[in-house]
């Protein structure tokens, strides 16, 4: 099952060492199992993810054997690994402890998929809402984004102005409640796109 899953399954010590990797490692970071198994965690991933992941690991051992707390228990981080030509790979890590017969903790076993791609649009989505954020906020115009019942979801300071509301006074309410009717007109001959009323 390890050698034909898409997935990276894992497991390493308590001192951070890899004990076994799959050959999907390759796939996601270019290093054969062999070489990988021989790289500390540290030159794995970034500098962040590593800080991320020894602070995850303290938490979770002093979280051990308190009342409600499971011992199969899992955790999904997201962590940006480096590549074998030295390019970021995005991988949601799930992980979970190890234990010998006596319950007591051993090493990680975890399970690594690929997520560069859905990072990559999570961050050109960013990237446009802020490029709208900026142009509607120094706009002239009245700028607002509705959903499509009509809910107002973003009210430029020029909207402002124009109807008398702040956007917090509005967020969330229909256009139909704070404009009045006749401007309804107004709105769809300048080429607003239709709501529902």
């Amino acid at each position: 099952l390890a050698k034909n899953v898409i997935d990276v399954i894992w497991t390493m010590d308590m001192e951070q060492h890899f004990t076994y990797v799959s050959s999907s490692i390759q796939k996601l970071c270019g290093y054969t199992p062999e070489e990988f198994i021989k790289m500390p965690l540290e030159k794995a991933v970034t500098s962040e993810s590593y800080e991320k992941v020894l602070q995850i690991i303290m938490e979770e051992i002093a979280r051990d054997g308190e009342p409600d707390v499971l011992a199969d228990r899992s955790k999904i981080i997201e962590l940006e690994h480096i590549s074998k030509e030295g390019s970021m790979v995005w991988g949601e890590v799930t992980t979970s402890f190890l234990r010998d017969k006596d319950g007591l903790i051993t090493g990680i076993i975890g399970i690594t998929r690929d997520i560069t791609l859905r990072k990559q649009a999570e961050d050109a989505l960013r990237e446009s809402e802020e490029k709208f954020r900026i142009i509607s906020t120094f706009a002239l115009d009245a700028v607002i984004l509705m959903d499509e019942e009509g809910k107002v979801e973003s009210w430029n300071p020029a909207a402002e102005t124009m109807f008398g509301h702040t956007f917090d006074e509005i967020r969330g309410k229909k256009i139909h409640d704070f404009i009045m009717p006749e401007h309804y007109r107004t709105m769809f001959e300048q080429g607003y796109k239709r709501f529902h009323i």
